[in-house]
């Protein structure tokens, strides 16, 4: 998604990266690789401020405040109406305001 994104437009502020909570650097070894990986080190990450479940995505605005929380698992991203649907989320977020 992050490559469809900046085809559209190279100047999309949207950027995608995964959140692995401490304790669970342990499979950090087995990620592919696709997007950044940004593992939390402490009490006062992202898992606590932002309190998402498995494979939630947190879409945050420009302050890095949560917007909405789209769920891999209740949205299989295989289908086309879901994965547009995340896009628009996305693309409603890098349209707002500062």
């Amino acid at each position: 998604m992050q490559a469809d994104l900046l085809a559209e437009d190279p100047q999309s502020p949207v950027r995608l990266f995964a959140v692995n909570p401490a304790t669970f650097e342990g499979g950090n070894a087995f990620v592919t690789g696709a997007i950044p990986l940004l593992q939390e080190a402490g009490a006062a990450g992202p898992w606590k401020t932002w309190r998402p479940t498995y494979r939630d995505v947190v879409v945050l605005d420009r302050q890095n405040r949560k917007l909405a929380v789209f769920n891999l698992t209740e949205h299989d991203l295989r289908q086309q109406t879901e994965y547009d649907a995340l896009r628009a989320i996305l693309a409603a977020a890098a349209g707002g305001a500062e």
